[in-house]
């Protein structure tokens, strides 16, 4: 034996002779190394417990960067965007995707692909081929009529919005007959598809010209011993007005042949003049006043009169 192994030995009061030591290349010798006797009166040495040296292993950090460099991340889901899918899974935000792996959006309810249709991106070399896919709110055309009041309720929404602008999937569309116009058949509420079309077209009401109040066994055909005529009775009749020094004067009268013309006699819209030529009053000169119960220009509108200005004036 080296003279090592016998000085341990002796320190530790053994005989080496009932001990077996063996020296590692480092040159210490380990206590798992040493044979005690198996005399049970001995009395076994306290030696610090030191075991071999293992062999650091430094991680391979190779297949960590491998997988990195060869997957894509996915962001969180774009505005209206339901979900990712890949290879028919259903992936969420956060996760990673293999590289040449395809990704498709699903949109929500309420929107679509976009117009050049679409919806699958790939992972390439760790980042993707395209920008993510997006999804578009879906919205149906702005309403809007002459003759009809339309409020447009969202969803179950209970407060009704203006219809002037583009609507929302599921958008229902309440809808009346303006003031002087009727309606010739039932109405069916439109309701804003997920195709961003209206289920119905719109309804059209008609004027409510022509239509006294008046029973007709009221009407006389003649005028004798005449009777105040109430608001309603006759709303066809229009007053002619003319701008005399600046006030408006009831000169003549005419009836209502359609939502926009008035017939009239022609010397209401004429001026009157006996020794030089009549001409053609000047359209700014003349109003039109329809539902009217009193001759003066100035008395307050009442609830049913209209007024209206003069764009053309023509013969027949």
């Amino acid at each position: 034996m080296c003279a090592t192994p016998v000085f341990l030995c002796l320190a530790l009061g053994l005989i080496c002779s009932d001990v077996a030591l063996t020296q590692h290349s480092s040159g210490v010798i380990y206590e798992s190394d040493i044979v005690f006797p198996k005399d049970d009166s001995y009395e076994r040495p306290i030696i610090p417990s030191t075991s071999p040296p293992s062999k650091s292993k430094t991680p391979n950090n190779n297949s960590t960067k491998s997988s990195t460099a060869d997957s894509c991340v996915l962001p969180t889901l774009p505005p209206g965007v339901k979900q990712f899918t890949s290879v028919g899974k259903v992936i969420s935000p956060g996760q990673r995707v293999e590289n040449n792996e395809e990704v498709r959006i699903y949109c929500s309810e309420g929107y679509e692909e976009a117009s050049d249709g679409r919806v699958v991106t790939m992972c390439k070399q760790s980042s993707w081929d395209q920008p993510i896919p997006q999804c578009y709110k879906v919205l149906c055309p702005r309403l809007s009529s002459a003759s009809l009041e339309l409020q447009c309720f969202h969803g179950s929404s209970l407060i009704p919005q203006s219809c002037s602008e583009p609507q929302q999937v599921n958008t229902t569309v309440t809808i009346k007959c303006k003031e002087y116009y009727r309606s010739l058949s039932h109405f069916t509420s439109p309701v804003c598809g997920k195709n961003g079309a209206w289920s119905t077209p719109l309804p059209t009401c008609e004027p409510k010209c022509g239509l006294s109040n008046l029973n007709s066994l009221d009407v006389t055909p003649t005028i004798l011993n005449g009777k105040v005529a109430r608001a309603g009775n006759f709303p066809w009749q229009t007053a002619i007005f003319h701008n005399v020094s600046g006030v408006w004067t009831n000169v003549c009268g005419g009836s209502l042949i359609s939502s926009r013309h008035v017939l009239t006699a022609a010397h209401c819209v004429t001026t009157d003049c006996r020794i030089c030529q009549t001409t053609t009053l000047n359209v700014s000169q003349v109003m039109v006043a329809l539902g009217k119960s009193h001759r003066q220009w100035s008395t307050p509108p009442e609830s049913d009169e209209i007024r209206r200005s003069v764009r053309y004036i023509f013969f027949i």
